[in-house]
This record gives structure tokens, C-alpha cells and sequence, in this order.
């Protein structure tokens, strides 16, 4: 196959983020190669005028076969989940293995620019949400197998970076919602574990969302303006857990849950819903692990670096919810009820 002149890879492009950042190049013109495990994903991909790779990007062959004649490469592959029976093998070694694969294969390749994907959580959580993170944090003890496998993946990155000298800029996105998925996220399952009535309870907690489309606008600015190892929060505007709930509720006229649960009650019924994730071998709204990193604590960043170098401007949250919800219902994650 003749290789186009500049070609974009898109990594994890079969995810919300990726999905997203495929669609802001193909509108800006660009020549897009991604990347996904899923064949109906390949085949929207191809049908929307990608080059498509349908493959394991933990394999070294898969990733430099994604990566060969690419100028820039986004990675936003990973594994995207809460919970594991085995979070080392299942969430956290393929995340490292798919960044180490590409990381190798743009020093091979000479590419150009690598703009990553990270996560906020790899800042860090805030006791107080009015100390907000800022970007030369890091999340010293993360306790979710998904904040460990990111914050050791975007470290890992960083050294090889350094060590070779490669143009990678790193994005970090808070709770990204937002329409353009079609398979469910953590963040996403969030929102329809609500709809869904399967949120029996509330927690003390708050965060920032962020739209995925405004993820993707950023990551294509920092592609142009992002400095070479420099990491760039992407957050939105704060609410605490009942303030989204009660959006929400606005939102579907789907009541809140009320109770507000104590830690010690919310460790007990994460501790139950562990034990069914097993036998059910699916995940919970709620975990023992969730409740120990983010009970009490804030997701809440300093966003004014991305917003100075890459004119970061966030949609509303309430804006971004409404959008989510209803693509949500168009794609049948969510059907209302008609009483």
C-alpha cells in the first residue's frame, strides 16, 4: 500500500476518545490510519475513509505495523476499566505494553510528534477541591487498578521519552463524557448506571467532565503547540457527586438517589458488590477500591496551562451531559420510560 503523505495514526480508535480525535481529523482533512480490536469497529472506521489495522498493539509487530510512514501519532489506547478478577494481567501490563509497543515504534519510525493520551487520576485526587492539581503532581498511591495503570504507563512514557529524545506531549482528561461512544467507558457507565436505576446510593466526592470532542479539539492543538514533554490537564467545570446526580435528574426526571452513604456504610456495600462483579464477572457502580481512593476526595484540576498554550475552552457540563444522554438513546444505551 503507497504511503499517504501526511498520515495520522490514531491509537485505541474504536474508544470515546480515540473516536472523537478520528473524527476531528477526518473534518480537518487529515489522512487518518487507526487502530482497533473490535471488527465492527474496523468496519464504521473504514466506512467513514480510514486506513484501518485490526489487531493487538501489544504484539511489537502490530504496533510498528500501525506506526510505519506516520508523521504524528495519537495514542489513546489502553485498557479502559474499573475492575479486573486479575487487574495486573487483565488492566495494567497491556496498558504499559501498549505504550512501550508504540513508543518504540516512533523511535524507529522517526515520528514527529506523539501527542498521549493519559488521565487526570494520574495527577492525583485533591482533599479539597478548592487546592486544585496542577500538572507537576502525580498520584503517589493510586489504589484503582485503572489510575495505576495510567500513571505508570504516562511515567514510563515520560522516561523513554527522555532517554530518546522523542517529541511526546502528554493530554490528561478528567471524567470525559460526551457522545461518540459506542461501547461504554467507566465514565460513561457512570452516567448509565443512573439512567439505568442501578445507583442505589450517592458519596461524598466531586469532579471536573470534560467533553470527549473538546479532548479531541486539544490533543489536535497540542499536536501543533504542545511542548515537548509537557503534560496538559483537560477539566471542565466542578460539581460534587450530588450536584452531577442532580443534573442528571434534571436532565432524564430520573430522581437521585437521596442517601448520601458514610464511608463506612459505602465500604461495606462496595465490599457486596466486589464479591457479585465476581460471580457475575461484570463491573459494579460502586467497588471497596473505588470507595478508598475517591470517597472524600476531588477530582479537581488546574486547567489554565491547556486553556493559555492549547485555547482550551470546555463545554458545560450540563451541556455535555444533555449530548451524552442523547446519544446515549439514539445508539440504545438508554431507553425512557414512556410512565
Amino acid at each position: 500500500m503507497p504511503l499517504k503523505k501526511d498520515l495520522v495514526l490514531v491509537t485505541g480508535a474504536g474508544g470515546h476518545t480515540g473516536t472523537n480525535v478520528v473524527l476531528q481529523l477526518l473534518h480537518a482533512g487529515r489522512s487518518v490510519r487507526a487502530t482497533v480490536r473490535r471488527a465492527e469497529d474496523a468496519q464504521r472506521l473504514r466506512a467513514w475513509g480510514c486506513e484501518v489495522i485490526q489487531g493487538d498493539l501489544t504484539q511489537p509487530f502490530q504496533a510498528h505495523a500501525a506506526v510505519k510512514g506516520c508523521n504524528a501519532v495519537y495514542h489513546c489506547a489502553g485498557v479502559h476499566k474499573r475492575h479486573a478478577l486479575n487487574p495486573e494481567r487483565e488492566i495494567i501490563q497491556p496498558t504499559l505494553e501498549m505504550s512501550e509497543g508504540i513508543l518504540r515504534a516512533c523511535k524507529r519510525e522517526k515520528v514527529k510528534k506523539v501527542i498521549y493520551a493519559s488521565n487526570a487520576i494520574a495527577t492525583g485526587l485533591t482533599p479539597n477541591p478548592s487546592q486544585p492539581l496542577n500538572e507537576t503532581q502525580w498520584n503517589e498511591h493510586p489504589l484503582l487498578p485503572y489510575a495505576r495503570a495510567q500513571t505508570l504507563a504516562e511515567q514510563h512514557a515520560r522516561a523513554y521519552a527522555v532517554k530518546y529524545n522523542l517529541n511526546v506531549s502528554f493530554v490528561l482528561p478528567s471524567f470525559v463524557t460526551g457522545p461518540y461512544f459506542y461501547h461504554s467507558t467507566p465514565h460513561i457507565q457512570f452516567i448509565l448506571d443512573f439512567i439505568q436505576r442501578r445507583m442505589p446510593l450517592s458519596f461524598e466526592g466531586g469532579w471536573q467532565v470534560v467533553d470527549a470532542r473538546d479532548v479531541a479539539r486539544a490533543m489536535m492543538a497540542c499536536e501543533q503547540n504542545g511542548k515537548p514533554l509537557e503534560r496538559y490537564l483537560l477539566a471542565g467545570e466542578f460539581a460534587t457527586v450530588q450536584g452531577y446526580l442532580r443534573m442528571l435528574e434534571n436532565l432524564t426526571g430520573i430522581q437521585a438517589p437521596a442517601f448520601e452513604a458514610p464511608k463506612r456504610v459505602a465500604l461495606v456495600v462496595g465490599e457486596v458488590a466486589d464479591a457479585l462483579s465476581g460471580l457475575a464477572r461484570a463491573s459494579t457502580f460502586i467497588s471497596r477500591e473505588l470507595v478508598e481512593e475517591c470517597m472524600g476526595t476531588y477530582a479537581c484540576y488546574d486547567t489554565s496551562k491547556a486553556r493559555r498554550e492549547l485555547r482550551f475552552k470546555p463545554l458545560h457540563a450540563e451541556a455535555s451531559l444533555k449530548d451524552t444522554l442523547e446519544w446515549a438513546r439514539e445508539k440504545g444505551f438508554w431507553i425512557p420510560s414512556r410512565g
